[in-house]
Order: structure tokens, then C-alpha cells, then sequence
């Protein structure tokens, strides 16, 4: 994005931003990118601070962006709006690329800064599926993958929440990613897949040797008997195929066979027992 197409998209700009005329006049004579302009120098980038802030507010609604009083006697890489919004969420929040390229660029960038919420620029990145962006951060060395809202959820758990499958490879390839975290309502990444009836996404937590697969919600629903309940035949398959499933009961009582939606997964779930008389998960649920 070139810096006119950047300006274009901004409101009417303090008068007292230093060198504001100087900036603006090159940014839109010379046609370069605003990166080329603004990240030479942590002066640069400082006076470019309240352009990054304009060119983040596409709607041109200055609710959008919630700064108050002169940015400019700020100069913060790190400022925060009454959001608790950094301009890197905010750049991250509109997929701004080359805004995001600049501010990961300054020395004293904050990359795991939390908003009001508890998120970090990667989980936004992870939540609206900015693919490339989320490689950026990744690639910064202070970034923390683990990081939690104050929901508990995780940019992982965010990435399958969301049903966004490229996101969360993206961060399974990651060697420190915890897959068993689980957010305040006792959830995992692999019972947000299950319960998004997204097979692929399920397939790629299952292939983690480390995954729980008995896990259980505040409810006691495991990733099973979610899938048992919501009539998902293939993910329900597919659970069953992992030699460490238990078949449990959640907190009612009930069993992932009687609260099956279809007599399809009834019959997935049977042959699994009987498949299965001699071990002691089966004996344990047989017993039951």
C-alpha cells in the first residue's frame, strides 16, 4: 500500500504534529511508502506516529480509534488508547501489513502489550484470520504464543474458536504452543474444533502427541460427546480412532452413546465397544 493510499484514508491530521506539512508533502509528491519515509530513524517514526494512528481508521469514525488530548507530546510506540489498544492491534485489526512491518521494526516495540480485554496483537491476528500478519509476529523474538485474555483464552484456542484452520497450523508449528490449554469456561482448542464441526481442524490437534482428548468443559462434555450431541458423524469417527479416548459421562450423567443425535453415530460408537470388550477405558464405561 502506497503512502497516498494510506493518507487517503485518513481524517484531518493535528496542525501541531511536528513537521507536518514537510511529511505529508512528501508522503503524497513523492508516492513512496510510508515504511521508506517513517523507519529510518526512532524520530522518524515517532513524528510518524499520528499518520500510522490515521491510516488505521478506515471508517473515518474517530470513536474507531478512541485517542484523546495531542498525540503528538505523546510520541509512544506504545501508546494506548482508552481500549487499551496499542497501534499495533490497531494496525493488526486492519490488516495494515506494512504498518505492522514498521512498528515491529522500532527497537522498543511492545509485541505482547494486552488491551482492555486481555489481548495481545496476536490473538487479534488469530482472531480475524490475518494469515500473513500472524507470521510477522511470530517472527519477532520477544512474541509469547501462550499469552491469556482475561476469558483464558489463548491465540490458539482464539485461531480454533474462530474456525480458522490455516491460523492454528500456523501456530501448531510453533514448539513451544500449548495444545491443552483451556480458557475460563474449561474449554480446549480440540473441544472448539469439535464443536465448529471442523474436521480438518480436529485432525490437526489429534496428530499432536500431547493432545488430551478427554478434556471436559465446565459441563463435563469431552470432545466426543460434543460431537455425539451435535449429530457430527466424521469428527465423531474420528475421535474414536485415537487409542487414548475414554468414553465418559459429563455431568448429568449421560453418556456420549445416549445423547446421540443420529442412529449413525449410535452405530460408530457400539462398534467401537465391541471392538474394544477387553480394555479398561470400555470396562470402566461398560461399568458404568
Amino acid at each position: 500500500m502506497s503512502a497516498e493510499q494510506l493518507l487517503s484514508t485518513s481524517t484531518k491530521l493535528p496542525s501541531k504534529i511536528p513537521n507536518r506539512k514537510k511529511i505529508i508533502k512528501t508522503v503524497t509528491e513523492t508516492q513512496e511508502n510510508v515504511g521508506d519515509i517513517l523507519a529510518n530513524t526512532r524520530e522518524e517514526i515517532e513524528k510518524g506516529v499520528e499518520i500510522i494512528v490515521q491510516a488505521c481508521r478506515k471508517s473515518g469514525n474517530p470513536n474507531i480509534i478512541g485517542f484523546g488530548g495531542d498525540i503528538e507530546e505523546s510520541q509512544d510506540i506504545n501508546m494506548k488508547n482508552k481500549y487499551g489498544q496499542t497501534l499495533l492491534i490497531l494496525a493488526v485489526w486492519n490488516n495494515n501489513i506494512e504498518i505492522v512491518q514498521l512498528l515491529l521494526s522500532h527497537p522498543e516495540i511492545l509485541v505482547n502489550e494486552k488491551d482492555k480485554h486481555g489481548q495481545t496483537a496476536l490473538m487479534w491476528a488469530a482472531k480475524y484470520e490475518n494469515t500473513s500478519i500472524m507470521k510477522l509476529l511470530l517472527a519477532h523474538n520477544n512474541i509469547l504464543v501462550n499469552e491469556k485474555d482475561k476469558y483464558g483464552q489463548t491465540a490458539l484456542i482464539l485461531a480454533a474458536g474462530h474456525n480458522h484452520t490455516e491460523i492454528t497450523q500456523i501456530l501448531l508449528n510453533r514448539p513451544e504452543i500449548l495444545v491443552n490449554e483451556t480458557d475460563n469456561k474449561n474449554n480446549t482448542a480440540l473441544i472448539w474444533a469439535t464443536s465448529k464441526n471442523n474436521f480438518q481442524l480436529v485432525q490437526l490437534l489429534l496428530n499432536r502427541p500431547e493432545i488430551l482428548v478427554n478434556e471436559t468443559d465446565r459441563n463435563g462434555f469431552t470432545a466426543l460427546i460434543w460431537a455425539s450431541e451435535k449429530g457430527y458423524s466424521e469428527i465423531t469417527q474420528l475421535l474414536l480412532l485415537n487409542p487414548c479416548l475414554e468414553l465418559s459421562v459429563n455431568n448429568q450423567g449421560k453418556k456420549a452413546l445416549e445423547l446421540a443425535k443420529t442412529p449413525e453415530i449410535k452405530k460408530l460408537i457400539l462398534k467401537k465397544i465391541q471392538e474394544n470388550q477387553g480394555s479398561f477405558s470400555i470396562f470402566r464405561f461398560l461399568a458404568s
